[in-house]
């Protein structure tokens, strides 16, 4: 027995209301509420399974490759270029280039097949998946685990790997142009990296510019994205540049390059180039006003450049027994500047017109060439001097030092310096190289 909490009269134990005063005791109710808590348990448990098959869903890599998969399957370069835009910051993007890289993968790989392996790998809850690959063995989607979240669902993003551009060059001061990005190349004949694409069906244009100490060269080039490493495509510009030297009959004159002064003499300007050879380049020589003809460039080596009233040796003095050292300065370096011209062309009539048609000179150098010609030997000139002179009974003796590069086409290069004495005789009121009296080698 027990008492009503409320009349205090006397009730059974078992009794769920007063029989009394009808109070209603909270025996049944309290047994409910224990009830509560499993039932409450067993929601939370459904929802945090609920829970973790969204965000394992959401996450894992199955929805990220039927996401690819109605990318790749409806060709959709808007979708294709949302999804990659992020990882692909260096490389031009838009619509049309999307669209074009989304051809070439539908061409050039087996993508279906590929995508399966990644469904069957993924409902596997398997980590690892194989690249999709182009035909030629290029990769251009990997699919990858980037993270996870709250540290225990894994995140997978599909990544995209475009080409890389390479290209060599041959001449210093080249930029190249793709896709609106201008790179400078700072080395010469070696690949360097200028840009990423995706690869394309379409033909890409590569536009190139060489800016030289003496003129500036821009042309193009079509290319295909088919690469010669993995994923490398590499370009080598065709620029056919070369370097020229001058000769005249008048060392001081003033070069010009297409028209504009160099400010430099011919005796002083030695090589230059880089230069193109499709004739868009012309050199000319300025001396007092007179101008030599205006000679356009279509291959290296040396490029005469006389003045018309110097065409033949002329005299140097109005009274032929009286030279002076200036005039027969001038004679000399001409005299030696062509000789050598005459030995690397293998030429002897380059040079004929200053010797003495009796004279041994003459006979001497040409039977000199042909023999060089056999050794492969050339020369250079590096410096020639008129020493001193001396007027005799039989002509001039012309007393001067000479130095020069010997090449050889089988040894190393060597320099070499002479003391020489040669007798001129006049010819046709000219001085003329008679004979070679003496050589020293110093």
């Amino acid at each position: 027995m027990k008492n009503c909490p409320n009349c205090t009269e006397l009730i059974k134990n078992e009794s769920q209301f007063c029989s009394h005063c009808g109070l209603r005791f909270q025996t049944q109710k309290k047994k409910q509420t224990n009830l509560i808590i499993p039932i409450i348990f067993i929601v939370l448990l459904g929802a945090i399974f609920i829970t973790h098959g969204q965000i394992k869903e959401k996450t894992g890599p199955y929805r990220t490759i039927v996401e690819l998969d109605n990318i790749l399957s409806q060709q959709d370069a808007t979708a294709a270029l949302i999804l990659f835009e992020s990882q692909l910051s260096g490389t031009p993007l838009s619509e049309p280039i999307m669209q074009d890289f989304l051809n070439y993968l539908y061409l050039e790989t087996n993508w279906e097949s590929t995508l399966k392996e990644w469904k069957k790998a993924a409902l596997r809850e398997k980590e690892t998946y194989k690249p999709l690959k182009t035909y030629n063995g290029d990769v251009l989607f990997t699919l990858e685990k980037t993270g996870s979240i709250l540290g225990i669902y894994p995140k997978y993003e599909v990544m995209v790997h475009p080409y890389s551009v390479q290209v060599k060059t041959n001449t210093e001061g080249t930029r190249v142009t793709l896709n609106d990005q201008t790179k400078s190349l700072t080395k010469v004949d070696d690949f360097q990296k200028v840009s990423s694409i995706l690869p394309s069906e379409s033909i890409q244009e590569l536009t190139f510019k060489v800016e030289t100490k003496y003129t500036n060269f821009s042309d193009s080039i079509d290319f295909s994205t088919m690469t010669q490493k993995p994923n490398i495509v590499q370009l080598e510009l065709p620029l056919e540049l070369v370097d020229i030297s001058i000769y005249s009959n008048k060392l001081d004159a003033i070069v010009y390059v297409n028209g504009k002064s160099t400010s430099t003499s011919v005796r002083d300007i030695g090589l230059i180039g880089p230069l193109p050879t499709d004739g868009s380049i012309s050199i000319q020589l300025e001396l007092d006003g007179r101008k030599t003809e205006n000679v356009e460039v279509y291959s290296g080596g040396e490029y005469q450049l006389m003045f018309e009233e110097e065409m033949e040796v002329a005299s140097f003095y109005d009274d032929l027994f009286n030279p002076n050292k200036e005039d027969l300065e001038l004679l000399y370096d001409s005299f030696i500047a062509t000789s050598v011209n005459a030995i690397n062309h293998r030429d002897f009539t380059l040079v004929e017109q200053y010797f003495h048609p009796l004279g041994n000179s003459g006979i001497e150098l040409e039977e000199y060439i042909p023999y060089l010609e056999t050794k492969g030997i050339t020369e250079q000139l590096l410096e020639s001097e008129v020493v001193s002179f001396e007027v005799q009974d039989d002509g001039l003796h012309l007393f001067t030092f000479e130095s020069y590069i010997i090449n050889y086409p089988d040894k190393p290069s060597i320099q070499k310096s002479f003391y020489t004495e040669n007798l001129l005789v006049i010819d046709d009121n000219q001085w003329k190289f008679y004979e070679l009296l003496k050589t020293t080698e110093l």
